[in-house]
């Protein structure tokens, strides 16, 4: 009898274990840490569904060069050992947020090309039939930017850290120190430009005009996905 009560306590043991160790198997969440990790050829972000097909040309008689899954724990492919960082542009999946990396829309914008191993910079194409998954850097920016707040990627220019007075290069700089920074608001943003509201850790805000994306199309801000 003892034998038995070891032996049930022992699978008992190993049952909680496995689902411990299941339940805290979860994939970080992250977003982009700097201007070089998000390559400047990238025309805007396709939200990711938990699937998807990806495509060697935009039709769907094409060969299918990959298939993705992702989820809380990672992401699962079929030909390739991918992991969520090396898929997504930023991961949030307790938002439901996987972004890749949208390189070239076909002429009837149903189909996005895309990055799905940004190591090996690997593309295939995937269909967008409710154009809703696809938005372009303004739109995102837009929508994103608004909702949330904002931060500066690492290692951009020290000229784009300057705010000025208006969205013009030529314009009067605003005294700012961004060491000091604690919180970046979107005001407005205008082509290259935002209107942006930096509150300080004293709680002091000032309002002025910084570049969010170069002519070279390097990014220097991004939202914080995850502030909300």
């Amino acid at each position: 009898m003892k034998k038995i009560i070891k032996l049930l306590s022992m699978i008992l043991f190993i049952v909680i274990t496995i689902i411990f160790a299941t339940a805290n198997s979860y994939a970080a969440e992250f977003m982009p840490g700097s201007m070089n990790s998000i390559n400047n050829h990238v025309i805007g972000v396709y939200f990711a569904p938990e699937e998807i097909k990806i495509y060697a040309t935009p039709e769907e008689n094409s060969e299918l060069i990959e298939i993705i899954r992702w989820n809380a724990h990672g992401v699962e492919a079929v030909s390739q050992d991918l992991s969520s960082k090396e898929t997504f542009l930023a991961f949030v999946p307790n938002k439901k947020y996987a972004l890749m990396s949208v390189t070239s829309e076909n002429e009837n914008n149903d189909w996005i090309e895309v990055i799905y191993n940004k190591k090996t910079e690997d593309k295939g194409w995937v269909k967008n039939p409710t154009f809703d998954r696809f938005k372009t850097w303004l739109e995102f920016m837009r929508i994103y930017g608004k909702q949330n707040r904002l931060y500066l990627l690492s290692d951009i220019p020290e000229k784009y850290k300057s705010m000025h007075t208006e969205s013009d290069e030529s314009s009067q700089l605003i005294n700012n120190n961004f060491i000091s920074i604690q919180e970046i608001e979107l005001v407005y943003i205008s082509g290259n430009w935002m209107l942006v509201r930096e509150i300080d850790y004293n709680k002091t805000a000032q309002i002025g005009w910084i570049r969010w994306r170069n002519n070279d199309g390097n990014i220097f801000i991004f939202p914080k996905l995850d502030s909300n």
